[in-house]
Order: structure tokens, then sequence, then C-alpha cells
């Protein structure tokens, strides 16, 4: 079986486990999707945290998410891997500001808080960039998911994907390209 269909094998399995999910058969389809991506998803709260206790909660976070919008996923749009590690990042943001309204120890290094306003315009400008991302193809989306979400490099993501490393680069050359495109159109440059 070459690495195509094996991916494909792949997600159809963790597509069926979220339906599973939504469906009301939570223990072992949760069980089995942690087995499949506990760990991964350690890895990347721990590179975001930087704190073991805290990498922990949002794993566990990140299933009582899956929990409860299960019934939400739709693997026309997304693949269980950027769905769980979309609620990931939203986790990892939502402890990250749990975090900063608590009182700030001495010579600890702590991001600034960002001004309100900033923070207004960073909520709309992600609207609008999510609502050019639902332009792109599903190839061209998940390609600038994999690499803009979960950090992985050209070669992880012709791998996760199952395509060679230069129609990866292609989809994604293709993506940014149509992404800019639809951005500018809604008068935002740069």
């Amino acid at each position: 079986m070459d690495t195509a269909s094996q991916h494909r094998d792949q997600a159809a399995s963790d597509a069926d486990l979220v339906a599973r999910v939504a469906a009301g058969d939570t223990d072992a389809a949760v069980r089995e999707l942690y087995d499949r991506y506990g760990r991964r998803l350690f890895g990347f709260a721990l590179q975001r945290l930087h704190d073991e206790r805290l990498a922990e909660e949002l794993v566990q976070d990140v299933f009582v998410r899956l929990w409860r919008s299960a019934e939400r996923f739709d693997p026309s749009l997304s693949t269980v891997t950027s769905f769980l590690f979309l609620l990931a990042r939203r986790s990892a943001i939502d402890l990250h500001r749990r975090a900063s309204a608590r009182p700030v120890v001495a010579n600890r290094d702590l991001p600034d808080r960002p001004h309100q306003d900033d923070t207004h315009d960073q909520s709309l400008l992600g609207m609008e960039v999510r609502a050019a991302l639902a332009h792109l193809t599903a190839a061209h989306r998940e390609v600038l998911s994999l690499q803009l979400e979960l950090g992985l490099t050209v070669r992880e993501v012709a791998e996760h994907v199952g395509v060679p490393v230069g129609t990866a680069k292609s989809r994604r050359f293709h993506a940014l390209r149509e992404l800019r495109a639809h951005l500018e159109e809604r008068g935002l440059d740069g």
C-alpha cells in the first residue's frame, strides 16, 4: 500500500472515530484518538507553553473539547489531525490568557498583554483570513493548515498528506498566491 493510500485510510479511520464520539460512543473512540494523537499534542503543548503541567492540562482539554464539538467536525473541510491541533491551539491561547491573569512573578519573562484595540484588530483580521481560507481548495487549505497551525516543514507536510515534496511545495505556493488575492480583494494588503 502506498503512502497516499495509508494517509487516506488513516484519515477515514480518524473521521470514523470522531463520528463515533459525536454519536455518543466516547470511551473507546476517545481512547483510540488519544493513543494516536496524545503524545503529539503533548509535544505541541510543551513547545507552546513550556510547562509540563500546563501541557498535560492542554491535552486533557483538547479531548474534552473534541467530545463537546465532535458533531461539528466535517471531514470534507479538514482532517482530524488539523481539527485536533486547532483545538490544541485554541486551548493553548486560553491557558496562556488564564496564566496572564495571574499575578506576575518576579524575574519571569512574560509577553506583554496586547492593547485592547490590537486584540480587536487581530480578531477582525483573523475573521478575514478565515473567510479567505474558505475559498481555497481542500488540498491547498490542508497544506497551509499543517504548516501554519502545526508548524510542519514542507517535507513533513508531504509525508503527512502522502504526496511528493514538490507537490506539497506547489500546493503551498498556489495556496498562498490565492490567499493573497482573496485578502487583497477584501482590502487587506501586505
